[in-house]
């Protein structure tokens, strides 16, 4: 099994645990094919992704070209960040949030 990065293992854990699956598997698995997760598995993971990385993901990405393996979701999720800051068009996500005094 190839070395993970922060996300790919964050989904492994993730799905390990929300799925009661105790085996180790090879993230270029189909997960789906192998039973490890169902739809309604992918529904939960999809608002953990949404959640955690600060993404929104369209149905229409919801597929088995996405979510069948971890590899792949993985690399949709980075792509999915990545486009996020590239989305900024210069602005800092951080900006300092002033509030005025009434």
């Amino acid at each position: 099994m190839k070395e993970r990065d922060n996300i790919t293992e964050d989904i492994y854990k993730y799905i390990c645990k929300e799925m009661n699956y105790s085996d180790e598997f090879d993230v270029e698995m189909n997960i789906i094919e192998r039973g490890i997760i169902d739809s309604l598995g992918i529904l939960k993971l999809v608002t953990f992704l949404e959640t955690k990385y600060s993404i929104e993901i369209a149905l229409e990405d919801v597929n088995e070209d996405n979510f069948a393996k971890v590899g792949t979701i993985a690399d949709f999720v980075k792509s999915k960040v990545a486009g996020q800051s590239e989305g900024l068009n210069g602005e800092n996500m951080h900006d300092e949030v002033r509030f005025s005094r009434h």
